[in-house]
């Protein structure tokens, strides 16, 4: 007959509470006729009822069985069973620190101003904690659930609280957590320490990202001491509304680029911006024959440089006889040394009378080749199309500057900040009746006829300070 019973809530059991209350009930079959139960709980007997109940205040491992007793058996007995309860705190100990571990005080109150701190034991009353100790910086400040104390100057340092109680064994320590009462006008005044990023003589040298030049730009505007109206992508796009102005009339060299008729495609052209050989810093290829992209970006932004226009093309011949001289330099020489025999005349009619014919030659048959060029594309077209025989180019080119050598220009960074003078101005002048807190009002209309009178002038600066180096803006050729 098989003798049975369950062990209530379970056999395994963790400390909810400062004390664990166990059941055990006999679930063997009525029909056993059962008369006599004997608990034994490690080998003591602790009940002869059907049920038995204890109730335990600390960690215990035992054996629970069950031996019954009847008229038609005599006596049988159950299996061991296991029973487990575990060391474990009630919830997580815990303690406040009240209005917040970091307080300000103020030391131009000549020591009236000061904080007072409390500090709580905020442990569920099921723990059952019955001592505290509370030590700051070390030292124990009290032994009850909570300490209170005033500050009169800047104070830092460590607050552990460390507790005992009936709800688990031993100590528990609670922390550490650091307490800080600063100074509100040490803090505000402080010396500020250029970043490392900025530390140069000239700080536009050191700017080396959009980001830093917006962090610049907000820095002259007051930030953060107060809020400026107008987020980091505002400013990038001012930043890059000043980069198209510079790039226009100022950032740009003239470069003078050779290539060869090997890298001409036909009845396409070639990439003048390709000669600049930024293999590496592309992120991806473009199809010269389509201009389609196969990617997001087809350069890194800040280091792209492309051809504005074209002001010279000087095509030469690469196969021949004369390939390192051409027929006229030929003839400059020979002129040369006939000066030398005393046989100028003759040879100085010989050379015009020639030129003359090579210069009609090259009109008759249209020896001279065209060159078209197109800015967006940057396909460099050679008209005849030079593809069936080979050939040595040099063009001319305007060409601009990258903007990661732009963006450190000083006429970008002001006319960038004034693009966001302006824009907060505007912002700003929203709210121009709204009384702040202490009296003042937004002075917008400063911050805004300085943007607009600032624009203007830095305007006039690039279209008459750099207009005689001012590239084509249509194609000659």
């Amino acid at each position: 007959m098989a003798i049975t019973f369950d062990v209530l809530p379970s056999s395994t059991i963790n400390f909810t509470s400062p004390m664990v209350t166990l059941s055990a009930i006999d679930t063997s079959p009525a029909v056993s006729g059962i008369t006599m139960w004997e608990w034994y709980f490690n080998d003591t007997l602790v009940s002869t009822t059907s049920t038995w109940q204890n109730t335990f205040f600390s960690p215990i491992v035992g054996e629970l069985q069950l031996v019954v007793y009847g008229l038609s058996f005599g006596s049988a007995s159950s299996e061991f069973v296991d029973v487990t309860i575990d060391d474990a705190l009630p919830t997580v100990l815990s303690f406040d620190i009240l209005p917040s571990s970091r307080e300000e005080i103020n030391s131009r109150t000549a020591g009236s101003e000061s904080v007072t701190i409390t500090t709580i034991d905020t442990s569920p009353a099921v723990s059952g904690v019955s001592g505290w100790n509370w030590t700051f910086m070390g030292v124990n400040v009290s032994n009850t659930n909570s300490w209170v104390n005033t500050f009169f100057s800047t104070a830092t340092g460590d607050i552990t609280l460390t507790v005992t109680g009936s709800g688990f064994t031993g100590s528990q320590v609670l922390g550490p957590e650091t307490l800080e009462i600063y100074d509100e006008v040490e803090t505000l005044y402080e010396p500020v320490t250029p970043p490392g990023t900025r530390a140069s003589t000239t700080l536009n040298h050191a700017i080396t990202s959009y980001e830093l030049l917006a962090d610049r730009i907000a820095l002259q505007l007051g930030a953060p001491l107060i809020n400026i109206e107008a987020c980091d992508i505002q400013i990038f796009d001012f930043i890059n509304q000043a980069v198209e102005w510079y790039s226009k009339y100022a950032g740009y060299t003239e470069e003078y680029l050779a290539f060869t008729s090997k890298l001409y495609v036909r009845n396409v052209g070639i990439r003048l911006d390709q000669l600049f050989g930024y293999a590496g810093e592309t992120n991806t290829t473009r199809d010269i024959s389509t201009g389609a992209v196969s990617g997001i970006y087809d350069y890194d932004l800040l280091s792209v440089r492309k051809v504005i226009d074209v002001f010279h093309f000087e095509p030469g011949e690469s196969t021949g006889i004369n390939t390192l001289f051409t027929l006229e330099q030929a003839m400059a020489q020979q002129t040369y040394w006939s000066y030398m025999l005393g046989n100028a005349g003759f040879d100085l009619i010989t050379w015009e009378t020639l030129k003359q014919w090579l210069d009609l030659r090259k009109k008759v048959l249209a020896q001279t080749p065209y060159v078209r060029f197109d800015p967006r594309s940057q396909i460099l077209r050679i008209i005849p199309d030079p593809w069936d025989k080979q050939m040595l180019g040099v063009v001319g080119c305007y060409v601009e500057r990258s903007v990661r050598d732009l963006i450190q220009e000083r006429w970008v960074q002001r006319y960038a900040l004034a693009l966001t003078k302006i824009s907060v101005g505007n912002v700003r002048g929203k709210y121009g009746s709204v009384q702040l807190f202490g009296g003042g009002t937004p002075n917008y209309n400063d911050l805004l006829s300085q943007g607009l009178a600032e624009k203007e002038a830095l305007e006039t600066e690039i279209l008459t300070g750099y207009g005689e180096v001012t590239p084509p803006t249509f194609f000659i050729g």
